[in-house]
């Protein structure tokens, strides 16, 4: 026995042995022990293996001095010091001592052993600290092979690619062997989520589609010198396989008896058969009876479900009169109780435990399945280098799994690793499965391929979305929230000013708020003549509103949104920050202040909102803090009458109001209400607002409290209440149709339903595009679009307008001819229902079962008599059809007259389309044939 550092000199094997060993001395020396050992029974039997067929590899040659002498049978024996000073014993290394004349002895292996043959002897991988007994080992025609001092295997077999799915040896078909696993040329990076090596256990789990769990990880303080890995320290790793859960109805026979050695795909589609038919007719029923004691206007007092339209009521009121069972000789299956419910361990734990299906017993009673978990003892050993950068393990698998191979639901490294690849093409901001699937990129990677054939986890669409969520918080290491947002904003005060998007996020009494905007579409402001002002919902997920800027550039007729906002509610304490945030951000990355033209004398002529009143108000509020009455002129102090000045409310957003009301409220009074708009003096006015108090419809009354509480709604939808001039009032929009329509134009461009980061960033990138387009048609001179001026815009509205009534007329027209049609085909299939009738009634007075029927088509294509005899003229233009007859004659002296009746035996050509050609057979006299030609 040597220390490992003299072994790994190399200098002390089996092929010199004779140079460091004296072999008379070594053979006296072992013939003692085994004289010692030979009346010392076995403690425990020893399990075999079936020997293996063939010739057995053997190291050294046949010349070797340690063959040449019979060594008798030996067991193997581990020296075990104790101290009762309180220091632990140490175990001395093993030689392994050949057992027949056909092996040898080992000192511990050394480098990489080639496969070989011994016999598995398990021990603890540990140091032992007891006093083992002597065991008498039998003789093994194989050579064992170790792994550590105390493990030995038959063999060892080399990979170099991680199964999804490990085969265990069957001692019946194949000796004990462990695995050799070399990653060595795997370039891969195997981190954790602190971007630390991994261990091989942990990259070897990874992989394993098999639950592995208990046991321990192995200490790091007592590795154990691996001799099949170079005699590296190692950790010692030891699992249980963590079984299955089932539905404790499951059909036994699925599983009992099962063992798995080898991974078997056939057994997996199996299974997931049999659950597939499980209560293919009594799937379950989520129907619900509520409380007894519920009634109408009491659903918040005691629980009521409606029933499933799909399910029995008499069979619910069956099982709940007899305690969940059916009495009554219903059509059920009884097999019905067995499930084939069988979940693999990472999911089947989770949530209630109870079987989604249904199941009736033989008795039918109706049982509720829980998931129960049902253990199995296959074991994993896994030998993994302390040394992280030694990319080698040992993994010893013993015992046959319990269960089938699970479907391969974990994603696997490729598959992680492939789709990755795909986030990174197709870039992580705004990105979703559905986009990253149908991404180009995406099959292009994938050659082709949905995701789910490079690797079937990838069917999972929440594995899917898993990758791209941990993709996003690599890039957004603050999240996506408010906390994100500020991080942007500190990375984005590096850039240039003009690139610089983020410009406030602001959060006082729990009201956040974000201001963006690229200073060269803000500065746009400047020449516009009225801004529009609008909240949209769908871009921004959760409760984050996005409220939208936008203004007509006339100096190349294009539409431009030059600022987002976010806020989370649409409160007055909001919309009071948000307009002098607006304005004071524009005043600041522009150095120049908004100008609004009856304050300033030019900039603005009018603010276009949506009719929000919160809004509006704190307009007022900004308006009267940015007015200077010895410059404007003006010098109201009310908020809600400055507006007066320069608001304007959608008229669009008025109509569907309007719209909304004619639902409940008749035509004659709608018809003054949609009137409103254009009332001329404050007396109209008057007398409309009592008009509508003193109204018989509460949702008049309601609409006409809400409006006049502010003296700003009808004049900003009124020209002549308003206090806007009249050129600029009809220079000005009177509807926020520009900004409804820049709603989808940038939900189409960057997405909906974004975290809040995710829209800031994804508007950033669409607001550089607009910025690099608008700078492109002012050095080039070439528009977006060159019909886009008002009055063709106007035009294109107009002939749009018309070709829509257009439509509209033909339509009308064309159901009130088809409503004509109809009409007449039920008086007419009354007058066809009457004449059959009449006829029924006729055939019933006379008697008469069957009619002849002489069509006209008869008359025209059959001669008469004296056609035949050549007795009368035709006249040539006659339109006759094109019948040929051929005449059959016979002599038939006892009848005067020609016979034209057309015998049953009558032969008939068929009609063909190209050249219709009928022939008829008659039977004539004799005494005609003269005049036939």
């Amino acid at each position: 026995m040597f220390p490992p550092e003299l072994v790994a000199i190399g200098y002390y094997n089996a092929e010199n042995a004779n140079t460091w060993i004296d072999v008379d001395k070594f053979m006296r020396w072992m013939g003692l022990q085994a004289q010692k050992s030979s009346a010392t029974p076995p403690t425990s039997p020893v399990r075999r293996c079936p020997i293996p067929k063939g010739p057995l590899p053997s190291p050294l040659p046949p010349s070797s001095p340690l063959l040449s002498s019979p060594i008798p049978a030996i067991p193997l024996r581990t020296s075990v010091s104790t101290s009762r000073g309180g220091h632990s014993g140490a175990t001395s290394s093993l030689i392994p001592v050949p057992d027949s004349d056909d092996e040898f002895p080992l000192v511990p292996l050394l480098g990489k052993q080639k496969k070989s043959v011994a016999h598995l002897e398990s021990h603890s991988d540990h140091g032992a600290t007891k006093l083992r007994k002597k065991k008498k080992v039998e003789k093994d025609e194989d050579v064992r092979v170790a792994i550590t001092k105390q493990l030995r295997v038959a063999e060892i077999r080399d990979i170099q690619t991680i199964p999804s799915c490990w085969t265990v040896p069957c001692p019946e078909i194949e000796p004990n062997f462990a695995y050799r696993l070399d990653l060595t040329a795997d370039s891969r990076e195997w981190l954790d989520s602190k971007n630390e090596p991994l261990s091989m256990a942990a990259i070897i789990k990874s992989e394993d589609q098999d639950s592995w769990g208990g046991g321990s990880a192995g200490l790091l303080r007592k590795p154990s010198a691996v001799i099949a890995l170079d005699n590296a320290p190692c950790q010692a790793a030891y699992h249980e396989c963590q079984g299955v859960f089932v539905c404790d109805q499951l059909d036994e026979t699925l599983l009992d008896g099962h063992e798995r050695y080898v991974p078997d795909d056939d057994e997996m589609r199996e299974l997931f058969q049999a659950e597939r038919t499980v209560n293919t007719n009594l799937d379950g029923k989520n129907g619900f009876i509520g409380c007894q004691n519920y009634s109408a206007g009491q659903s918040r007092t005691h629980r009521f479900i409606t029933i499933n339209r799909d399910v029995k009521e008499d069979l619910i009121r069956e099982l709940l009169a007899n305690n969940g069972k059916f009495i009554s000789d219903v059509n059920l299956d009884s097999g019905s109780a067995l499930c084939a419910r069988v979940l693999p361990p990472r999911s089947g734990g989770k949530g209630d435990r109870l079987c989604p299906y249904t199941h009736i017993d033989e008795n039918h009673q109706v049982v509720k399945g829980k998931i129960i978990h049902r253990p199995c003892k296959a074991t994993i050993r896994i030998f993994s280098p302390l040394d992280r950068d030694d990319r080698r393990a040992i993994v010893y698998l013993t015992g046959p799994h319990n269960h089938p191979k699970f479907p391969s639901s974990k994603v696997s490294r490729k598959g992680k690793d492939v789709y990755r690849q795909a986030i990174d093409s197709a870039g992580v901001t705004g990105m979703t499965v559905l986009k990253l699937d149908n991404a180009s990129s995406t099959s292009k990677i994938f050659n082709g391929q949905i995701p789910a054939q490079l690797d079937p986890a990838l069917a999972n669409a929440r594995i899917k979305r898993g990758l791209i969520l941990k993709a996003k918080r690599v890039e957004n290491p603050h999240g996506l929230g408010i906390e994100g947002v500020i991080f942007r904003q500190k990375q984005m005060q590096k850039l240039p000013r003009g690139k610089q998007y983020i410009w406030r996020v602001t959060s006082e009494l729990g009201e956040e708020m974000v201001i963006t905007m690229l200073p060269y579409l803000a500065n746009l402001i400047h020449i516009a003549k009225v801004s529009l002002h609008d909240n949209t919902y769908a871009r921004v997920h959760g409760i984050w509103k996005e409220w939208e800027v936008v203004i007509w550039d006339h100096s190349v007729d294009f539409r431009v949104t030059i600022g987002l906002i976010y806020s989370q509610h649409e409160t007055y304490e909001v919309f009071k920050k948000m307009w002098p945030g607006l304005f004071e951000t524009i005043a600041r990355i522009t150095d120049s202040e908004v100008k609004i033209k009856f304050i300033d004398g030019e900039g603005l002529q009018a603010i276009l909102v949506d009719g929000n009143k919160p809004q509006a108000n704190t307009l007022g509020d900004y308006l009267v803090s940015r007015n200077r009455p010895h410059l404007s002129g003006i010098h109201e102090k009310d908020p809600k009458l400055i507006l007066l000045e320069c608001l304007r409310t959608c008229i669009l957003h008025v109509y569907r109001k309007f719209t909304s009301m004619a639902k409940t409220v008749p035509d004659e009074p709608m018809a003054r209400i949609r009137r409103s708009p254009y009332i001329k003096t404050q007396q109209e006015l008057d007398e409309f607002v009592q008009w509508c108090k003193d109204s018989e419809y509460k949702v008049v009354r309601d609409w006409i409290v809400d409006k006049a509480s502010v003296p700003w709604f009808f004049p900003s939808i009124n020209e002549f209440l308003s206090h806007i001039p009249e050129e600029d009032w009809y220079l000005t929009p009177g509807d926020t149709n520009l900004n409804e329509s820049a709603h989808p134009y940038t939900n189409q461009h960057t997405g909906t339903n974004l975290a809040l980061l995710e829209a800031i960033d994804t508007a950033y990138e669409m607001d550089l595009k607009v910025e690099a387009r608008h700078r492109a048609m002012q050095e080039s001179c070439v528009l977006v679009n060159h019909r886009n001026t008002k009055p063709q815009r106007d035009r294109n509205n107009v002939a749009r307008r018309t070709a829509s009534y257009q439509q509209a007329l033909d339509r009308s027209e064309a159901q009130i001819e088809l409503e004509k049609l109809e009409n007449s085909i039920q008086q007419t299939t009354a007058a066809t229902k009457e004449l059959r009738e009449r006829r029924k009634t006729l055939k019933d007075i006379s008697g008469i079962k069957k009619t002849k029927r002489r069509g006209e088509r008869a008359k025209e294509t059959l001669p008469s008599v004296d056609e035949f005899a050549g007795l009368s003229d035709v006249e040539e233009d006659v339109n006759l059809s094109p019948v040929r007859l051929v005449l059959r004659l016979r002599t038939d002296t006892d009848d005067d007259m020609v016979n034209l009746d057309v015998q049953l035996d009558t032969a008939l050509e068929p009609l063909f389309p190209a050249h219709t050609e009928q022939t008829t057979y008659f039977d004539l006299p004799s005494d005609l044939m003269s005049y036939i030609p």
